[in-house]
């Protein structure tokens, strides 16, 4: 790939390291999710002070680069100053704000990516706060939505967001365009989900009414639960771990959502939710339609509510609105590609 005659001249002068883009914004996002760069940030490289990113790219590289990313022309990349803005067929122009930051990485010599704790920061003045903390608790957790998918979305071995280099970028942006609204995106995004409808449930249970949720506290997702395994009679019995999918350790409740598409053996979950009873957790099971229909999500609520000991609170007068709107929000951002709300028929 060439980044235009301009890198080429540059690159050749001894020493020299070839100019490289710096892709961000909604490019940078389509680019992680991609996973063609892997899931580890951590992993390249970072842009140092000093290096400056061109604007200047040829047809054949900028579509090159679409096909790889499954990214969409004009690609989105960022230039450090304003008098090097350049916007054309094939590159939007965005103004780094030099408050923040330069937590780009470099994936290859003429290409680096906005690392995705900047990408939401990035999309932060763009995104409603219900979609930004979708898009947080994403990155923090270990999946990604593609639409190509069967299920609307993709696992991945490790989570891509750090929350170190996210709280260390919200205490530099001060008086940045978006902080507000990442700010209540960190406060309300879940980490270590697995799936997009695990994402939701827990935050209609978390956001609070005010919002259209249930103000419930926040679950924690997927931890690591120590159980007490009965052992073959005339053995002692042992110490083994299981995990939950939404669970209040305090209370000891958990709430496993039943996917098909995420937990095909029944027998496997059902010996897990035993296990799990037999050490003391109350676990309450989830199906798909006590997500997508709001009559049986309420009752969902009101029974974890019940078991964590919280009596309903005062709501505004515009609740049921807010409530209608929120779902909507929702499952117009990530709930509707799940393959498995496609043949779940409403009871309502």
């Amino acid at each position: 790939m060439s980044a235009g005659k301009a890198g080429k001249a540059a690159a050749g002068k001894a020493g020299a390291r070839p100019p490289f883009v710096a892709l961000s914004h909604g490019s940078a996002l389509a680019a992680w999710r991609s996973g063609e760069l892997g899931h580890d940030p951590a992993a390249f490289a970072p842009v140092k002070p000093g290096q400056t990113p061109t604007l200047h790219v040829t047809r054949a590289w900028a579509e090159d680069l679409a096909r790889r990313f499954r990214l969409t022309l004009p690609l989105e990349a960022s230039a450090w100053t304003p008098k090097a803005r350049r916007n054309s067929a094939l590159l939007r122009c965005h103004i780094h704000n030099p408050r923040l930051p330069y937590a780009y990485v470099r994936v290859g010599d003429e290409l680096a990516v906005a690392a995705p704790e900047l990408v939401l920061l990035q999309l932060a003045h763009e995104l409603t706060v219900v979609e930004l903390t979708l898009l947080a608790s994403e990155l923090f957790g270990w999946y990604f939505l593609d639409s190509g998918c069967e299920g609307g979305f993709v696992g991945r071995d490790r989570v891509l967001g750090r929350r170190e280099v996210l709280l260390d970028l919200q205490k530099s942006a001060s008086h940045v365009k978006g902080l507000r609204t990442l700010s209540y995106a960190v406060r309300y995004m879940v980490c270590d989900s697995r799936s997009p409808m695990e994402t939701i449930l827990a935050l209609l249970l978390c956001l609070p009414a005010e919002l259209g949720g249930y103000g419930l506290e926040k679950p924690v997702m997927n931890p690591r639960i120590d159980v007490l395994v009965e052992a073959e009679p005339g053995k002692a019995a042992s110490w083994g771990s299981r995990y939950g999918d939404l669970a209040w350790e305090d209370a000891k409740l958990i709430v496993e959502y039943d996917s098909k598409a995420n937990h095909d053996d029944y027998a496997r979950d059902t010996s897990r939710a035993n296990l799990l009873m037999a050490n003391g957790w109350t676990v309450i099971t989830a199906l798909p339609g006590d997500v997508l229909d709001a009559k049986r999500c309420d009752q969902l609520a009101a029974n974890i509510a019940a078991v964590l000991g919280k009596r309903p609170k005062s709501v505004p007068i515009n609740y049921g609105a807010l409530r209608q709107q929120l779902r909507a929000d929702l499952f117009t951002a990530s709930g509707t590609r799940c393959s498995e709300n496609r043949n779940w028929q409403s009871s309502e």
